[in-house]
């Protein structure tokens, strides 16, 4: 009976220690997959590139979450550049300010539609949050030359 118990514990604790490493795994391929994709967004608006089939000349690239899928668009008129989907993978993600633009020609990220950009100092945040098995979160910061900082991870 000892030896079982010994053993059950020992299997336990492992399962919990595999569940917690496989958790951080997703949640750091989350978050170089978004900050592969805030690249991509900033270079997008550097070049003036607009997607594929699309007649709008680019002023804008914006990035936003809706259902935690994050989302790239021209001048905010429904031509995308892609959807990073995270449905049903524990990860979630947050923008503050809840809508990223980066401006046409500079990459440059400007607080609205009218092209005010960030100051000097000004960042905006991502948080990727793990919520399923593990909960914890990463968190980026983006400069207003759009150069992107990653935080440690920092369990709940």
């Amino acid at each position: 009976m000892v030896v079982i118990a010994v053993g059950a514990v020992t299997i336990g604790t492992g399962m919990i220690y595999l569940n917690r490493f496989n958790s951080r795994q997703k949640l750091e391929s989350v978050r170089e997959e978004t900050i592969s994709n805030l690249r991509l967004a900033q270079n997008y608006a550097k070049t003036r590139q607009a997607p594929a089939g699309s007649s709008e000349n680019l002023v804008y690239v914006e990035v936003r979450v809706i259902s935690d899928n994050l989302i790239a668009g021209i001048n905010g008129v429904g031509t995308i550049y892609f959807n990073q989907k995270l449905a049903n993978t524990g990860i979630g993600i947050s923008l503050n300010p809840s809508v990223l633009y980066y401006w046409g020609g500079s990459g440059q990220l400007a607080t609205n539609t009218g092209g005010s950009l960030y100051g000097a100092g000004d960042t905006a945040t991502v948080v990727i949050r793990s919520t399923k098995e593990t909960v914890g979160y990463d968190s980026l910061s983006i400069s207003a030359l759009g150069s992107i900082t990653s935080g440690a991870y920092v369990a709940e």
